[in-house]
């Protein structure tokens, strides 16, 4: 994801994209993007080295997962720089970074969403899905079926130091997302896609697949506009991951806001025939966008590796 990012990026006039990265991954950043500067760091010395890019840049692009507060600390880094962020402010990123605050957030604005409590509850029938209230890439998420996996749940998650545990109702439904650029003025949203999740005991992610069908597009595309209207906090590339119930006539249920890019970058590039970086950087300085072009007839499968696979529709 990094490298298609940065490759990306280096495609366009006027921008020289500079990484700071561990001394380990500089080698191979610069094998796939030679044009890209890479600046190594030591983990002592990242404050003080971050702060110093972030000085000396007119836009700061924050990789980091939102729990443990990685991504809001960074991004505040920046805004005390003089720099600007291609993402949501450091406020909505530890608002999306804390699930059951959103949940409640959600709720409060008529924002379709699953019931969220903290665990244990006696409030859900099963099946019901166990999950950190602080958290990312479906870490310790869990399938639960009766009282006995959901005290297995509870202890494999304190095995994996995740204490604070929130329960949902499991949604019958399709697992899809949708990818949003949103500037001070215009919102653009992505092609939405699939959620490729396999179930068992535990939740799993295996990548995704572009495009959704056409027939659940509407329903998530309502929801985001939904979204975007109640939290203004919401702006350059983020994500949404949704259920889209079987019932036709129930709306889309919004599961989680990934305040920065995932995986699904790197399945969106290959669908684009737009080079969807300069659409973000135009909508962020206000300039017009018009809605990026796709190409027709093809499906794009990628994997959390980064590898990408593409098919005839």
């Amino acid at each position: 994801m990094l490298t298609s990012i940065l490759a990306d990026l280096a495609r366009l006039p006027d921008i020289q994209p500079v990484v700071l990265l561990a001394p380990e991954l500089g080698d191979r950043v610069k094998a796939v993007c030679p044009a890209v500067g890479v600046q190594p760091v030591q983990l002592a010395c990242e404050e003080a080295d971050f702060r110093n890019l972030a000085r000396q840049s007119s836009w700061t692009l924050v990789v980091a997962p939102e729990f443990d507060d990685l991504l809001a600390r960074r991004c505040e880094w920046a805004l005390d720089e003089g720099s600007r962020l291609l993402g949501p402010d450091p406020a909505t990123i530890r608002l999306c970074a804390d699930k059951l605050r959103l949940a409640e957030v959600l709720d409060s604005l008529h924002i379709p969403t699953p019931v969220t409590q903290l665990v244990p509850t006696n409030a859900f029938s099963y099946p019901l899905v166990i999950k950190p209230r602080f958290g990312a890439g479906s870490l310790a998420t869990f399938f639960v079926r009766n009282s006995l996996q959901e005290a297995q749940a509870m202890e494999a998650a304190q095995a994996w130091q995740q204490t604070d545990l929130i329960a949902q109702p499991y949604i019958v439904g399709t697992a899809a997302s949708i990818t949003l650029l949103a500037g001070p003025t215009q919102c653009v949203p992505l092609v939405p896609g699939y959620q490729e999740i396999t179930i068992s005991d535990v939740f799993c992610y295996q990548g995704g697949r572009f495009p959704l069908a056409a027939s659940l597009q509407p329903r998530v595309l309502a929801l985001a506009q939904q979204l975007l209207s109640a939290l203004p906090g919401l702006r350059g590339y983020f994500g949404l991951d949704v259920v889209v119930p079987d019932d036709e006539a129930s709306p889309a249920q919004l599961i989680e806001i990934n305040p920065r890019f995932t995986t699904s970058y790197i399945g969106l590039r290959q669908l684009a025939r737009t080079n969807l970086l300069a659409c973000l950087l135009d909508l962020m300085d206000g300039r017009p966008v018009q809605p990026p072009l796709w190409r027709d007839g093809i499906q794009i499968r990628f994997f959390p590796d980064g590898s990408v696979f593409e098919a005839s529709s």
